[in-house]
């Protein structure tokens, strides 16, 4: 049970000021009447017994109108509990006065019993009702002990009407003041059970229009769910939600913050989208996968730290940062994200991004910034091609020239002998422009394929590479070491053998006073993309350190008095560059041998 269905009813809780002061005026006019009355009766016969009836009645008149101001100040409780303290003192220092427990007086003590039950409470009315018991035992012994002086004076018939007038006056009167006080309480309770049963329905109104703007917000809560889902779900970009194993706090140094996201970041959330940009097949095998160890393969790249880093300095809101990552195959991919932060108090939680796929456009720009690169050294090719062809081609015709002028002379003077040696000059010059002449439409040719490219064993190249230059082998009595089981090349056949045929015949042109000359063609190693790289080392007369760069220039001849026109390792290079390969020479010096690697990438696997 509450406390409030425990609570003891007071009258005084529901009684009102006017109640007490008109119960106080009443008295008064009572007691001013009695007054009245006994004074007059009094003063005609002289009973004292009369005149003790007045007094009392002045003391009680006096007593009433010192309540009757409590009451005009407000203070109802003070003086409803002051006038039956003082209203019993009264009435028991009458029956002291008078006949004790005899009088009539003493059963108005009655009123008093009555009116602390009413106003203060049932268990005050007892409490009251026992106090008057004791307080009749003692008039009863003090009667019997002689106390009493006035207590076998005979009661006049007229004394204890008006006695019981009084009694019967303000009984009713009390009576009058429960009936008001309960017809208010009952007045007030049902007031009170109207305004808990209007609170009660106007709750219910409420309650069903929560329950219906609820249901609705709900609906539309729903709704825009599914269309927020259907929007991620079917977004071309990459959405995620990254989160981290302990919360970062904002405050610590950029690099450090940088270091905890990479390291404690992981995919909580994503779409499919996401999902198909690193390979997977469903977004659940995206989810968990971490920042450094998953999506960047173990080891953030410089523009990975860069990309972070400048995410934490905009504040966590940051746009267009580019981020090289890896897929499930292993393989190198470019994103575009953009990403806001989620800080709660003071710590980075989680981070929201979008991400686009630009792997392609980073292959265009790498393959186009090739192709310019290409370009530039083509044109410098071009260059020195240009003033390479103009300054070689000039010799043999000044060389013409010169002997056209003493063939001009020695015609005129008849002088066979000479002119037959003119004749000479001139057609060796002629014929060392015509060799010039074929080596450049070679070298031109060479930039293009002649067969659609095949895979092929580089062990078949090299066997049909050193057939072609036999000749010159048994010649100068060169042991050639073809390595076997030499992996398959994916090129021009024809374009392949000829290189490796200008190599093998630069190396046996090139031996110098070797006794024992050797040349090795085989296979050390692959680079950094997975291409194998070949080599044909020979133990001849080597090539110093500042000449290996210009062994590969147009008509560079490092010996004057070797054959041929110095275009053989230009054409070699070019052959190579065609198939999309490197070609470098190592050389420990002079009389110390040379290697040349050089690799053919498989043009199948380029994008």
């Amino acid at each position: 049970m509450s406390g409030k269905a425990n609570k003891k009813f007071r009258g005084t809780e529901i009684l009102q000021a006017q109640d007490i002061m008109s119960a106080l005026r009443q008295l008064v006019f009572v007691l001013a009447g009695t007054f009245i009355l006994s004074g007059g009766i009094y003063l005609s016969n002289g009973d004292p017994a009369w005149g003790n009836f007045a007094r009392n009645s002045v003391l009680g008149l006096g007593l009433s109108l010192i309540l009757l101001q409590f009451g005009k100040a407000n203070r109802t409780l003070l003086a409803a509990y002051i006038t039956l303290v003082l209203f019993g003192v009264w009435l028991f220092y009458i029956a002291w006065d008078g006949a004790g427990v005899k009088g009539t007086v003493y059963a108005m003590l009655v009123l008093v019993v009555v009116g602390s039950g009413l106003f203060i409470g049932k268990r005050a009315g007892y409490l009251t009702a026992i106090i008057i018991s004791l307080a009749g035992v003692i008039l009863l012994l003090a009667g019997r002990a002689g106390w009493l002086v006035n207590m076998d004076r005979p009661i006049t018939d007229v004394a204890a009407l008006i006695n019981a007038t009084i009694t019967f006056f303000i009984a009713a009167h009390l009576i009058q003041l429960a009936i008001d006080q309960v017809e208010r309480a009952l007045a007030q309770a049902q007031s009170n059970i109207e305004e808990r049963i209007h609170a009660e329905n106007e709750i219910r109104r409420l309650n069903a229009e929560l329950e219906q703007t609820v249901e609705a917000r709900t609906a539309e809560l729903a709704f825009s769910y599914k269309r927020y889902q259907n929007f991620i779900e079917n977004s071309a970009e990459g959405i995620w939600l990254l989160s981290f194993y302990e919360p970062i706090p904002i405050d610590l140094p950029y690099e450090e913050q940088v270091d905890l996201i990479q390291k404690t970041g992981y995919v909580a959330e994503c779409n499919q989208a996401l999902a198909k940009m690193y390979g997977c097949s469903s977004r659940e095998e995206m989810i968990g996968k971490n920042l450094l160890d998953d999506l960047y393969g173990g080891q953030a790249t410089e523009a990975n730290t860069q990309a972070t880093l400048k995410l934490v300095r905009e504040g966590y809101r940051s746009f267009d940062r580019l981020t090289e990552e890896v897929n499930e195959k292993g393989e190198r991919v470019y994103f575009i994200n953009n990403a806001v932060g989620e800080i709660h108090d003071g710590h980075l939680i989680g981070l929201w991004g979008m991400q686009r796929d630009v792997s392609k456009l980073k292959q265009i720009e790498a393959e186009r910034e090739r192709f310019i690169a290409e370009l530039e050294s083509k044109n410098n090719e071009l260059e020195r091609f240009t003033y390479t062809v103009s300054h070689d081609l000039k010799a043999p015709l000044i060389t013409i020239r010169g002997f056209l002028s003493y063939l001009e002379e020695d015609v005129r003077s008849a002088n066979q002998e000479r002119i037959k040696s003119d004749v000479d000059h001139i057609k060796g010059a002629t014929d060392k422009m015509q060799n010039l002449l074929d080596d450049l439409l070679e070298l031109s040719r060479a930039g293009r394929m002649l067969n659609p490219p095949e895979a092929v064993s580089f062990e078949t190249i090299a066997q049909d590479a050193v057939n072609l230059v036999t000749g010159q082998i048994k010649t100068r009595g060169v042991q050639v070491e073809i390595a076997s089981g030499l992996p398959t090349v994916f090129g021009d056949q024809t374009r392949l053998t000829q290189m490796l045929q200008n190599l093998v015949d630069n190396a046996v042109k090139f031996m110098g006073k070797q006794q024992k000359p050797r040349i090795e063609i085989g296979q050390q190693g692959r680079d950094a993309d997975g291409n194998p790289i070949f080599f044909v080392r020979d133990n001849g007369i080597g090539i110093a350190p500042e000449h290996q760069e210009r062994v590969f220039g147009l008509f560079n001849k490092l010996n004057v008095e070797a054959t041929g026109t110095g275009i053989g390792l230009a054409l070699v290079k070019r052959i190579i560059e065609t198939h999309g390969g490197k070609i470098w020479v190592e050389s420990d010096g002079l009389n110390k041998g040379s290697t040349f690697y050089f690799t053919i990438p498989d043009s199948r696997k380029q994008i």
